[in-house]
């Protein structure tokens, strides 16, 4: 199985999804490559994805931070990208995930640390994760 490291600790956690994203001729800035504020498009498309594939439709979040490093360029329409998710922390509602964008070229173009939280839209408050979601957010899911 995939690892992706927790740069606070440098301790490795599995990856439990992978998501093939395909780039589009509009990710492209005037520099011609895929613009940096897409890289978050990518991450959150697989996100979407991962917590659908995990939780089915009662998947509501919210996304509290983003931390992104971006490392290499990637060009539209020169081939899939890949997301990887791993979860690093699981608090009480709260999921913290190490994400890394792979690019056609297999290279890592951006990793990303990101904090979601659990949360309840009637009660416009975070709820505590429960412990089928908590096992279900940390075994590998296939697509």
């Amino acid at each position: 199985m995939t690892e992706t490291a927790d740069p606070a600790t440098g301790d490795a956690n599995p990856v439990v999804f992978e998501h093939v994203v395909h780039t589009r001729w509009r990710d492209g800035d005037p520099f011609g490559h895929v613009n940096h504020a897409v890289f978050l498009t990518y991450l959150e498309e697989a996100r979407d994805a991962w917590l659908i594939a995990a939780l089915g439709n009662n998947r509501l979040y919210l996304i509290v931070r983003i931390e992104i490093d971006l490392k290499q360029e990637v060009w539209p329409n020169q081939g899939p990208v890949t997301v990887r998710i791993a979860v690093a922390e699981l608090g009480r509602s709260k999921i913290v995930t190490e994400e890394e964008l792979i690019g056609p070229d297999g290279g890592t173009a951006a990793s990303a640390r990101v904090v979601i939280v659990r949360w309840d839209e009637h009660e416009r408050r975070t709820v505590a994760l429960t412990e089928h979601e908590r096992e279900s957010l940390t075994i590998p899911v296939a697509v």
